[in-house]
Order: structure tokens, then C-alpha cells, then sequence
């Protein structure tokens, strides 16, 4: 028999937007990803320059984002 990692789900707001945003849809989200994906991971990501880390200076090109996001 296999074992498979609980599901890694990751919300990035549109338009670099921060994570604060989302309201309450997070928490209503997680909440059905744990019935149907127990163990079920949510990841909302800021990027620099945007929510949490605001003090930061915003990425000017796409890859700059995308490794701001695997960091």
C-alpha cells in the first residue's frame, strides 16, 4: 500500500493583492478541504510588498514573484 502527502493548496491573491483580502473564504475553504482531504494544507502567500510583508520591495518582473513565492 502507498502512502500519498496530504494536498498542499496555495492561494495567491490576483493582482499581487495581499493575502488579507480573501475574507473569509479561507477559513470556509480549509474547512471543506478537511472533510474531503484530511490533512489538507492552505498556504495564502503574500508577496513582497503586499500584506504582511509590505515593508518589502515588490518584485518588478515575473520571475522575481515566482522565487518570492518558493522562497
Amino acid at each position: 500500500m502507498s502512502s500519498t502527502a496530504p494536498a498542499v493548496w496555495v492561494l495567491l491573491r490576483g493582482l499581487s493583492r495581499e493575502s488579507g483580502h480573501w475574507g473569509e473564504f479561507p477559513a470556509i475553504l480549509f474547512q471543506q478541504l478537511q472533510a474531503l482531504q484530511p490533512g489538507a494544507e492552505l498556504i495564502l502567500l503574500d508577496l513582497p510588498g503586499n500584506g504582511v510583508l509590505h515593508r518589502e520591495s515588490s518584485p518588478m518582473q515575473v520571475p522575481s514573484m515566482v522565487e518570492a513565492c518558493r522562497d
